[in-house]
């Protein structure tokens, strides 16, 4: 359907697992939505890595191919803070006076890595911590750990007046 209304007649769209796709021509592009909310959560790699390796032409295209992975600390949006522990009592021991420093809205109770609204700000600047391009890259090359450190410069105003108020309005 978006393809008849751009105009684009020269295209073969199939409807079946990739494993399932064997053509003795090769193709000119590998288009592609796998990204998931963590970049790898649906096999992006090994799936397409798999595809450009049995079908696509020499010097063939995916798309999208290029990707950097980010790992930035931030402020949280206050109003999406997720209850940790609730309206109870443990062991003897009462909880709601917590609840006032977690605040959250109604009926929201897990945190999604996309969610934009999740994030007030950053308080860095953000880098990526891998990039990777798929033209070149085969799931052994992944790395099975990443260590990197990220420098906090820019501290939100409510942490300021915390820290103040903590010293006794030094």
């Amino acid at each position: 359907m978006l393809a008849a209304a751009n105009r684009i007649e020269n295209v073969e769209f199939l409807a079946k697992p990739q494993h399932g796709i064997h053509d003795d021509k090769p193709v000119d592009v590998i288009l592609h939505e796998q990204m998931g909310d963590c970049l790898f959560d649906e096999a992006m790699v090994a799936n397409v890595a798999d595809l450009r390796d049995r079908l696509l032409k020499p010097g063939g295209l995916i798309l999208p191919s290029r990707f950097e992975l980010y790992c930035e600390p931030i402020k949280v949006n206050d109003a999406r803070l997720v209850r940790s522990f609730g309206n109870s009592t443990c062991m003897a021991t009462s909880t709601p006076c917590l609840e006032e420093s977690r605040p959250q809205a109604p009926g929201y109770y897990h945190l999604a890595s996309s969610d934009l609204d999740l994030v007030e700000h950053f308080l860095g600047e953000p880098a990526p911590v891998l990039s990777i391009d798929l033209h070149t890259l085969h799931e052994a090359d992944l790395p099975h750990e990443i260590t990197f450190t990220r420098r906090v410069v820019m501290l939100a105003e409510w942490m300021v007046m915390r820290l103040l108020s903590r010293a006794g309005g030094r």
